[in-house]
């Protein structure tokens, strides 16, 4: 076999091989939203149903999952407001503006602080979700 030729074949084995590799990451990846998504949907309905502690496991469940999810993050500083925890309801708001700088997450966050009797914060809060929809 002349050396072109074995080269030639190691790159298509090698390029097969990561072809498949790249698949099973994308797999993975799809699965563990699926997961993430199924957490999230389960803590809503535990919600609307005022189960506050199980909504929480569900939503850090989901996070746990896909660190990245800003609208569970959302969720759980809101369940974690009625739950009078507002410090940490203020910390899952903060996570959630980092990652998305969402003008429903700095109302939300201002009411926190409004609880935390951080008037001033609040303020910067609410003017900021209303420098990013006016309809707030």
């Amino acid at each position: 076999m002349s050396k072109k030729l074995f080269v030639f074949l190691l790159v298509i084995m090698f390029g097969l091989r990561l072809s498949i590799a790249q698949t099973e990451i994308v797999k993975v990846a799809a699965e563990d939203k699926q997961k993430a998504e199924r957490f999230y949907n389960e803590g809503i309905k535990h919600y609307k149903s005022a189960e506050f502690q199980q909504a929480l496991d569900k939503f850090d469940a989901a996070i746990a999952e896909k660190d990245s999810f800003d609208i569970a993050l959302y969720n759980k500083g809101i369940v974690l407001r009625d739950m009078k925890r507002y410090d940490e309801s203020v910390s899952a708001f903060t996570k959630a503006i980092e990652i998305n700088a969402d003008a429903k997450y700095y109302l939300f966050r201002g009411q926190a602080k409004f609880d935390l009797v951080k008037l001033e914060d609040a303020f910067d809060d609410y003017s900021k979700a209303i420098e990013l929809d006016t309809n707030y």
